[in-house]
């Protein structure tokens, strides 16, 4: 097996133990599974973390964006989980006074003084939203639930997070989480694949 694949199914961390922060409320810590994700995601610029739902995905991307120290971190994740992300944060982020905010409606715009923007799917097919979104430049996108983007053909909010002139144009690394990266068929993985490494198929 070659250390790639061992790497990208790794329980314990080789090299690396991504910072979190010193108190965490209630006890919360991170796993020593949830160290060498973040560890996989940084040996490559962009990554995918596939680990089973419940496993704490979320906190490994936090975890990679607390390592590279990104300061202006974009959450695309379906409307319901826009809050849950931010609770997340404000317990994973080692940015001191984290600044969050939740983009609940498309007249909200977006507020290029948060540390942390959080916005659903749906809103980026709101053209103001996206060219918003396009006039900043973002040290981490982190997808949650990446499967969102498994249509094939590419609906309006797969282009704008897929298309080389939309947001890969504006984003230094990308995070892809999923549980379910492949609900149905292969094909359904063809956008993700290619977003996170474009020569790989």
């Amino acid at each position: 097996m070659s250390f790639r694949v061992e790497a990208s199914r790794a329980v314990e961390p080789f090299f690396y133990e991504a910072p979190v922060p010193e108190h965490m409320p209630g006890g919360i810590q991170a796993y020593r599974y949830q160290f060498a994700g973040a560890e996989y995601c940084l040996a490559r610029d962009h990554a995918l973390i596939g680990d089973a739902p419940g496993l704490g995905k979320t906190a490994e991307a936090l975890m990679v964006g607390n390592a590279v120290e990104a300061e202006y971190t974009l959450v695309v994740c379906p409307a319901s989980l826009r809050l849950n992300w931010e609770r997340e944060i404000w317990t994973w982020s080692t940015i001191e006074n984290v600044r969050t905010y939740p983009v609940l409606k498309a007249k909200d715009g977006i507020n290029p003084h948060a540390h942390y923007v959080i916005i659903s799917y749906d809103l980026l097919r709101s053209n103001a939203i996206m060219d918003a979104i396009l006039a900043e430049t973002w040290d981490h996108l982190i997808l949650d639930e990446a499967h969102y983007l498994k249509d094939p053909r590419g609906n309006k909010r797969t282009r704008a997070i897929c298309a080389p002139d939309m947001l890969p144009s504006v984003v230094g690394r990308i995070t892809a989480l999923s549980g379910t990266i492949l609900p149905n068929q292969p094909i359904e993985c063809y956008n993700i694949c290619r977003l996170l490494d474009w020569g790989a198929l």
